[in-house]
């Protein structure tokens, strides 16, 4: 199974990205700009969490997230543009850990995915570019929050929802399956994300989420995490999700 299929399943929830002015000001700046921030913290003992910022609703036309150490430090950060023109968002990924990155480009019915290496100066340098043609129904990155809603009350209901997702790191799509998983609160809607694949599917754990039924706001998260380690690892956290604005 290796290493990518690990990670492409919690990518949905977004590790992506594009270096914006307000990720490289002082801690206090960005965090009077963000929406919310999450602790992530790592199921294994002996493993380094994060802090993670959104700084857009998911539901904006743009959505900005960072990365961050305790200290305040940028480890990656995203950015996703969503357009009238394109179902699927354009993003950029990057790692400044690795100074490596992903930017993906949806372009006559394909999207474009391309690697980058990360120079001084905030430059990139495309050191590879593939295509994949987007089969419906897709979701890439973060858009999964807009995927969701659209199949909300379905879910609710017991349905099941197969669609494909981009898995950036290897160009392809992989399919998964959401689907209602058990509430302890009445006010609290759950559900489950996993792989299509069964085999696969026993042998790697599902990612469980809660949201407010009202609002319909990420509350909490509990799975293999949208951050790997710095050797590139899948790192299972839990994520409880605090609305600052």
């Amino acid at each position: 199974m290796g290493k990518h299929y690990k990670l492409l399943i919690a990518l949905f929830l977004g590790m992506s990205v594009c270096a914006s002015p307000v990720f490289g000001a002082e801690h206090s700046a960005y965090l009077e700009n963000a929406i919310s921030k999450a602790q992530a913290v790592p199921h294994e003992s002996g493993k380094s969490g994060y802090v993670e910022y959104y700084l857009d609703e998911p539901l904006s036309d743009v959505v900005r997230a960072s990365y961050r150490s305790a200290d305040g430090k940028e480890l990656a950060s995203k950015q996703l543009n969503f357009t009238e023109e394109s179902k699927h968002p354009a993003f950029e990924l990057l790692d400044y850990r690795s100074s490596s990155g992903y930017k993906v480009v949806p372009q006559d019915g394909k999207l474009r995915v391309l690697s980058l290496r990360l120079l001084e100066n905030n430059m990139r340098a495309v050191v590879d570019v593939r295509e994949v043609t987007i089969v419906e129904p897709m979701v890439v990155d973060a858009g999964f929050h807009r995927f969701l809603l659209n199949h909300w009350d379905d879910i609710a209901a017991g349905s099941k929802v197969r669609f494909n997702f981009l898995q950036v790191d290897r160009a392809r799509l992989v399919p998964l399956i959401v689907s209602r998983a058990a509430c302890s609160n009445k006010r609290h809607y759950c559900i489950r994300v996993s792989l299509g694949n069964f085999f696969l599917r026993v042998l790697l754990p599902s990612v469980e989420l809660t949201y407010d039924a009202s609002s319909k706001r990420l509350l909490s998260y509990s799975g293999l995490g949208p951050l790997p380690t710095e050797s590139g690892s899948a790192l299972a956290v839990s994520l409880n999700y605090e609305y600052l604005q």
